[in-house]
């Protein structure tokens, strides 16, 4: 392997990363979800600013407030309330797809693609750990 350079933070980035993951196993519950929470975040944020830099200008607004109330409507509403959240997300972007000038097919199928692919794991995730169905 001597063309492969492994820097020492990925080493550091790979160390906190299986802590988190061991607090999660270890704790469970409310607090495992927070943790499920925040490093979704943190995902969907690097996933939306990954496809900006493509060049393709997503509604950023309706993806973080579509995450946030899927969250929020989960704790409070179950499945149910998480399907309601997600379809009124996909809803607007369609509404504002039509009214809007300024965007483009590509930016609307990628809002799109950014509502279902990471913030969907992510809630999974989160219901799996907290274990409330419907």
């Amino acid at each position: 392997m001597a063309g492969i350079k492994i820097s020492g933070a990925r080493f550091f980035t790979a160390a906190i990363y299986i802590l988190v993951a061991a607090a999660t196993v270890y704790f469970g519950g409310y607090i495992a979800a927070a943790i499920c929470t925040v490093l979704g975040a943190f995902m969907l944020r690097d996933a939306v600013e990954a496809i900006r830099k493509a060049g393709i200008n997503p509604f950023r607004i309706t993806i973080y407030i579509t995450a946030a109330a899927s969250v929020v409507a989960y704790v409070f509403l179950g499945l149910g309330g998480v399907l309601c959240v997600l379809t009124l997300g996909v809803i607007i972007t369609l509404c504002a797809a039509v009214f809007s000038k300024d965007r483009t097919f590509n930016d609307i199928v990628f809002t799109l693609f950014l509502l279902m692919y990471p913030l969907l794991p992510i809630l999974m995730f989160i219901f799996v750990t907290l274990g409330k169905n419907i």
